[in-house]
């Protein structure tokens, strides 16, 4: 009699029970998997970082100065990096770390990394909240490696190079604002800005702007 109730009970389990427990059982895997891949991801972010200024890190030194003496707007810091994009969200934030780590790059790389968490995580939430129990093993390994691909360690050492992570905020946050729910006036709001401080950091984060506007519509 026992072993019938059991056969019964478990014959009345419903899928929809069965999906519940899959998805939340995957929704731990993934963010296991997306914390173990950060981790290793910024371990070998400080393990390889270069330590000094060098190239283009080297353009923050007058800027900085200018900064100090008072005459930020005469530096380059508004003006095109390179004839080919604004660098100016970038500049800010190595200006702060530079003046709080006196000059050290682990804080610029420190940045980099927080910028990137922040991208990967919006990445891996929007996976889970638009496949939820359908998401399979080897789609939650491709999301995570697409969030936090092994090739962002070469950016990552160079503190200079924490445009490209303002860049890519700038373009994975407009869109999971504007996908995530109801569409409302902070989330629009939040995405512009958004989008703008992406700009400032590489031009090619103007993509996302028709982008957007096809999200709206």
């Amino acid at each position: 009699m026992n072993d019938y109730n059991s056969i019964n009970q478990v014959a009345n389990v419903s899928p929809h029970s069965e999906g519940l427990r899959s998805g939340f059982s995957m929704r731990q895997l993934t963010w296991w998997v997306f914390f173990c891949a950060f981790g290793i991801l910024t371990w070998l972010t400080f393990r390889w970082r270069i330590p000094i200024l060098l190239w283009d890190h080297l353009d923050i030194v007058p800027i900085y100065q200018a900064w100090q003496d008072g005459h930020l707007g005469n530096s380059d810091f508004w003006k095109v990096h390179d004839g080919s994009h604004l660098h100016t969200a970038a500049y800010a934030i190595l200006l702060l770390t530079t003046w709080l780590s006196e000059g050290q790059t682990w804080l610029d790389c420190l940045v980099s990394s927080l910028i990137l968490a922040v991208c990967s995580f919006f990445i891996v939430r929007m996976a889970l909240r638009d496949f939820g129990a359908r998401l399979s093993v080897g789609w939650m390994y491709g999301f995570v490696l697409l969030a936090l691909y092994p090739g962002h360690l070469i950016n990552l050492q160079w503190g200079w190079q924490v445009a490209v992570f303002v860049s890519l905020l700038g373009v994975v946050a407009p869109v999971y604002l504007l996908t995530n729910g109801v569409i409302s006036w902070p989330a629009n709001f939040g995405a512009v800005a958004c989008a703008t401080v992406g700009v400032l950091g590489f031009s090619t984060a103007l993509a996302v702007f028709p982008v957007a506007i096809w999200l709206l519509i």
